[in-house]
């Protein structure tokens, strides 16, 4: 069916502006509505960046019916971690967090590395990237819990804990030593500090990690 002229002229002579509209079985007008031309565009919000959190999501798939369902995977994923509390993902999570974590602290040394070899003029950054370093050293402990043997942590964290313990002990004080030395800006006691650094990630590094 087509429409009459009467409504193909209706619609051409609207107010000025774009009319849209919506056509129903047989090309039945449905609802129509008129935006002027010079009318302002819509801005789109500018939203806060959201607060990333641990997040099990399940796809979804079609059934013969058209009817979407869970797929059976994800089902079972989600059941274990509600069930248990932890899971195989978990312990992922633990690995990549300890990771990330790790990289972060070797990040912190090259940049210090650049500004102590004088290849960047941000001088002024040594305490903040110390500083980091300190916070990182506070919390190591926390990143090695049991179960998440993986990537460059060697089984020997969790077979002598008692020995990487100190370790992690001497590696807090090395940067704390270190974050009190940038932050006195002596030159002195920034080399000395930046060596014992470096020590006391040797240390760790020859016995728990896997280079």
């Amino acid at each position: 069916m087509v429409p009459s002229e009467g409504w193909i002229q209706a619609l051409r002579s609207s107010s000025q502006g774009t009319t849209t509209c919506e056509l129903g079985p047989e090309n039945a007008l449905l609802r129509s509505s008129t935006k002027p031309d010079n009318a302002p565009q819509e801005r789109k919000p500018n939203y806060p960046i959201p607060d990333l959190r641990y997040t099990i999501t399940t796809r979804k798939v079609r059934g013969e019916a058209g009817m979407s369902r869970f797929s059976s995977k994800g089902a079972t994923l989600l059941g274990l971690a509600i069930l248990t509390g932890t899971s195989a993902l978990g312990s992922e999570a633990d690995v990549d967090y300890r990771h990330y974590s790790m990289e972060a602290i070797g990040g912190h040394m090259q940049a210090i590395v650049k500004i102590l070899r004088q290849e960047v003029p941000h001088s002024g950054h040594l305490s903040i990237h110390a500083n980091a370093i300190a916070d990182m050293a506070r919390v190591a402990p926390d990143l090695f819990p049991e179960g998440s043997q993986g990537r460059e942590a060697l089984p020997a964290i969790w077979e002598q804990p008692e020995d990487f313990a100190k370790r992690l002990d001497a590696f807090h004080s090395a940067a704390e030593a270190f974050k009190d030395a940038a932050e006195s800006g002596d030159p002195e006691s920034i080399g000395s500090a930046i060596g014992g650094l470096g020590q006391a990630c040797k240390g760790c590094h020859d016995n728990y990690r896997e280079e």
